[in-house]
């Protein structure tokens, strides 16, 4: 949809065709779907923050569905013997292709476009002989699989005809799952994956549903359908348009420092997706803090804290080593717990020694900032000194205690984060099977002449 142009629609509360109102409907991705309604619907005017759920109709025929959409403005004008009403709604999704309800809508195969894709799929690697993609580019993941397609887009004008190559995901599931639980599973970790391997931030150019349909195929000629699979017919494209989160970063027009060019892993590539696949799964929520803040427009001090956050639940379910076995630990609870008469101590105790048999952030962070130097021991700086550094910086900005240490600021706090990405990335690339020499082959060619590998204030302070 061109986002600045409004488009003329018909709509209807769903499941009552009959009545229908002319509207107005634009998408932005900053601020989503925006629909302004000329008339009253059944049932509109009884609902005060939130519509039921509308379906329409461009005056071209494409279906549009808008689901919970905020009400944001009404207004009633009296001419004559008519009552005008004005109804504007908003919501952060837009189903373009279909009517359904997006919370009981099962998916089962779609296609992605995203930048970054491309540079990551194409860049040649020097190093490397070989590239990851041909036309297509097939890889079996636990529950499906995700087809790399190269194509070509053609742009016309009136006078020039422009063409460059492209590349979006196929992804197919094994069982269909809803429109929801399908981002979770699969969008989800593809877009980080992108992100991770790009190391810069990136930007959602499509979504599109296959949905199967068994009437699709009735508009296709007999000649074209003859010998191919009746599932390539059977299906109809559908477009999830959805709001971008206000704190995203605006992606670069150029991807010039990837960090894993799928190219630069040879054969391995498709080993290395399906290891992401599993390491995406193992990580859990604490994923979400990672992208959060590797994709987000964040201040300094918040990336810090999320980076921090993702640090140490990673090390937790990947290389937690208790420093008291479990059952050891609980035992020692309870015996110190026995000497503490006053009930309100018992159970303030209690919670304090919950987590003492384990590891402590500074221990966690010293583990990985030492893994993270053996692998690139030529760079400075990574040591159990930033690891102190970090983890009092984040007990100040949590704590916000006058009295305790404030941490670090300025440019040594610009380092710190800069050097705790590092650290994550390193290790993340070390738990994907990659070997340190590849690690730091990858790490080396991306941060070239960059901080934190190259330390500028130390060269300014000389």
């Amino acid at each position: 949809m061109d986002e600045s142009l409004a488009e003329w629609s018909e709509w209807w509360v769903a499941g009552d065709p009959g009545h229908r109102a002319t509207g107005e409907i634009t998408f932005d991705e900053t601020t989503g779907a925006t629909l302004t309604l000329y008339g009253l619907l059944p049932g509109m005017a009884r609902v005060q923050f939130r519509s039921p759920l509308l379906y329409g109709e461009t005056f071209e025929g494409e279906l549009l569905t808008l689901p919970s959409a905020a009400i944001i403005q009404r207004s009633t004008q009296v001419g004559g013997d008519i009552a005008r009403m004005r109804t504007r709604l908003r919501s952060g999704l837009l189903l373009r292709g279909c009517h359904a309800d997006p919370d009981k809508l099962m998916v089962k195969r779609c296609v992605i476009r995203m930048t970054g894709l491309r540079d990551v799929c194409l860049r040649p690697w020097p190093r490397q002989d070989g590239t990851f993609m041909g036309q297509a580019r097939r890889v079996e993941v636990a529950g499906g699989s995700l087809t790399f397609r190269q194509g070509t887009e053609r742009q016309l004008s009136q006078y020039a005809e422009s063409s460059e190559l492209d590349v979006d995901v196929l992804i197919e599931a094994d069982e269909p799952l809803l429109l929801a639980d399908f981002e979770d599973r699969w969008v989800s970790p593809l877009e980080a994956l992108i992100l991770f391997a790009a190391r810069t931030p990136v930007a959602r150019k499509g979504f599109t549903l296959l949905l199967y349909d068994p009437d699709a195929a009735d508009s296709v000629h007999p000649a074209i359908r003859h010998g191919t699979s009746p599932d390539l017919w059977n299906e109809t494209p559908a477009e999830v348009l959805t709001e971008t989160p206000s704190l995203s970063s605006e992606p670069p027009t150029q991807y010039g420092r990837l960090l894993v060019p799928f190219s630069a892993l040879g054969d391995t590539a498709e080993e290395f997706i399906v290891r992401w696949w599993d390491l995406y799964a193992k990580l859990g929520p604490a994923a979400t803090f990672l992208m959060s803040a590797l994709g987000s427009q964040l201040y300094l001090e918040n990336r810090l804290l999320n980076l921090m956050s993702f640090i140490e639940s990673y090390h937790r379910q990947l290389h937690d080593q208790p420093k008291v076995p479990p059952e050891v630990h609980e035992a020692n609870v309870e015996a110190m717990l026995e000497v503490i008469e006053d009930t309100s101590q018992r159970a303030h105790y209690k919670q304090k020694l919950r987590f003492a048999g384990e590891q402590n952030a500074r221990q966690r962070v010293k583990a990985l900032v030492r893994r993270t130097q053996g692998a690139l021991p030529g760079v400075a700086r990574l040591d159990a000194k930033l690891a102190d550094q970090l983890v009092d910086t984040r007990n100040a900005l949590t704590h916000l205690d006058p009295t305790g240490d404030p941490g670090l600021d300025g440019v040594d706090l610009v380092y710190a984060t800069a050097r705790l990405q590092l650290v994550i990335q390193t290790n993340l690339l070390l738990d994907l099977q990659l070997g340190e020499d590849k690690v730091a082959e990858l790490v080396l060619t991306s941060y070239a002449d960059q901080m934190p590998v190259r330390d500028f204030s130390k060269e300014n302070s000389e």
